[in-house]
């Protein structure tokens, strides 16, 4: 912690100004998803040789789009921080910001100064943001994996209080999630679970509501979820009456089906024509149709 802090304390020589009262109160969707990441990935850091805290959050510089958005949002003049890591960590963009009442006011919302093991629900957060602070959370400490050929899993990580509750509100939401205990491994601690959804329509329901009218997301694990749930294979098969054989069409080729952004299915006579018409190349197609 102290090794990161000092890092930063040159950063400041130059005065920038930015809106403090930004996270006074949790009224906006935008809002609520940077408090979820500063969650997940923010820091808060008090220094000697400066009587106002440090507010920090990083990522991964190919994720950082969420930061410049921030920038904007909290009226920040100052620039973005670049801290080269060494190989084989990717270097990361940087957030740095000074404010006695920001770091106040995220204390007040329940993410402490010292959140490593202190870290409770948002105080006063609106059930009907409680999505956007989820989507913040999962883009910082969050996953979508495919486990096989046919299934996928939704996973965040973080302490077990916190998921607790995240846990109880996504249930009376009509998801189903469950613990994880971790078992080996640098996530082993008593406070740290996992939450896990492995049902498909529930992973795709719940982040389909978090992309609804917001470009406000870290674009690979957007990216992630549309080709794993927008790109599949044609399962319910059509009767083609040229081809004998169960799911080929009469060119002898499998049908792939797309969902586009209105919902509607258009199905491709193969691959590589769904391919050339979407931008994906062939093989591509094929690992996301689990052919």
């Amino acid at each position: 912690m102290s090794y990161l802090c000092t890092k930063y304390k040159n950063m400041f020589i130059q005065k920038y100004t930015l809106n403090e009262d930004y996270f006074k109160k949790i009224d906006s969707r935008n809002k609520a998803y940077f408090l979820g990441l500063m969650y997940a990935d923010g820091n808060i850091c008090e220094q000697k040789n400066s009587k106002k805290p440090l507010i920090r959050i990083n990522l991964v510089e190919g994720d950082s789009k969420p930061l410049e958005i921030l920038k904007e949002d909290i009226e920040y003049t100052g620039p973005l921080n670049y801290w080269v890591k060494k190989p084989p960590r990717q270097n990361q963009k940087v957030l740095c910001l000074r404010s006695i009442i920001i770091a106040e006011d995220l204390n007040k919302l329940g993410c402490f100064t010292r959140k490593t093991n202190n870290l409770s629900f948002p105080n006063n957060l609106p059930d009907k943001y409680f999505l956007d602070f989820l989507r913040g959370f999962f883009d910082g400490d969050g996953c979508i994996a495919k486990v096989n050929a046919k299934n996928v899993a939704w996973m965040i990580i973080g302490l077990r209080d916190l998921l607790d509750i995240i846990k109880n509100k996504l249930e009376i939401l009509g998801f189903h999630p469950y613990i994880i205990e971790p078992k080996e491994g640098k996530y082993i601690n008593e406070d740290l679970i996992f939450l896990k959804i492995t049902r498909k329509k529930e992973i795709f329901n719940l982040m389909s509501q978090w992309y609804i009218d917001t470009d406000l997301y870290i674009d690979r694990k957007y990216n992630k979820w549309n080709q794993f749930f927008n790109i599949e294979k044609l399962h319910e098969y059509e009767n083609y009456w040229h081809n004998g054989a169960t799911g080929k069409n009469l060119f002898g080729k499998y049908p792939v089906v797309y969902i586009n952004d209105m919902g509607e299915k258009i199905i491709f006579n193969s691959m590589s024509h769904a391919g050339d018409v979407l931008g994906y190349d062939k093989n591509t197609i094929r690992y996301y149709c689990n052919k």
